[in-house]
């Protein structure tokens, strides 16, 4: 019996060493990949290793640095999608045609304003993009199609105040005021006493995800029942998500 148990340990640390040993080649592809200036084959690569070893915790980190990079930032137009702009096209017909929002082609293509030039060739990804919020963990993550493509931290309400549940992403607001709902007065963004960030983007009625001016309270419950972001991060969901179309889905554990 103990011969036996021996000789299913000592397999047991023979595959974990092979699959030790692919996610280290993995990796170590993924990154010539990338300094290459392919992050869609870096990507596939981290894929296919996670698929042979699923739940390696170094493989799924770099999928989500890669893929934060890949929908988030300029990158030479090859690497992706392509779209060449025609005549009448506005930065918003060319975000709806693809489930996405004007704000993130800007982003992706490093434009200061919305105006386009005809042949002009953009940087396109397809959404539309989702989050879901976990509780539990105090993340966001961003979906596409039922995929984890990253993660943010985030902070929560009070007593767990935070309402669980599945809502559509609604009206999104640049340098919001707020409104004091206890003294029913409103808050000038620049304000001393504004305290919501960059960006607002609402789930149901008062509850939105929104900036802070309190990084402390990132992975803690201290909201009146909102979701905290870093202003970076929240800058980013903002780009992400479409009114109206992307899904906000809030549970209590993964």
């Amino acid at each position: 019996m103990k011969k036996t148990c021996a000789i299913i340990l000592i397999g047991s640390l023979c595959l974990e060493c092979r699959l030790g040993a692919q996610h280290d080649d993995a990796l170590r592809q993924a990154a010539a990949q990338e300094a290459a200036g392919n992050l869609r084959g870096a990507i596939a690569t981290i894929e296919t290793a996670l698929k042979a070893g699923p739940g390696a915790e170094s493989l799924t980190r770099r999928l989500h640095e890669l893929n934060k990079k890949f929908y988030l930032t300029p990158a030479d137009a090859s690497d992706g999608e392509t779209y060449k702009v025609k005549g009448g096209d506005t930065l918003t017909s060319i975000a709806r045609a693809h489930d996405i929002t004007p704000e993130l082609i800007m982003r992706l293509n490093g434009l200061a304003n919305d105006r386009l030039r005809r042949d002009q060739t953009l940087k396109i990804v397809r959404g539309p993009f989702d989050a879901r919020i976990i509780k539990q963990t105090y993340t966001l993550e961003i979906r596409r199609r039922d995929a984890t493509l990253f993660t943010y931290r985030v902070g929560l309400g009070k007593e767990d105040s935070t309402p669980a549940g599945a809502f559509t992403a609604g009206a999104k607001l640049k340098n919001p005021v707020q409104f004091d709902r206890e003294k029913r007065t409103t808050i000038a963004f620049g304000a001393p006493d504004h305290t919501l960030g960059t960006r607002w983007i609402t789930i149901r009625d008062q509850y939105g995800i929104h900036g802070t001016v309190e990084p402390e309270s990132i992975g803690k419950q201290m909201s009146k029942g909102c979701i905290r972001m870093l202003n970076e991060d929240v800058e980013q969901v903002f780009d992400l998500l479409v009114p109206g179309k992307s899904k906000v889905t809030i549970v209590e554990a993964p």
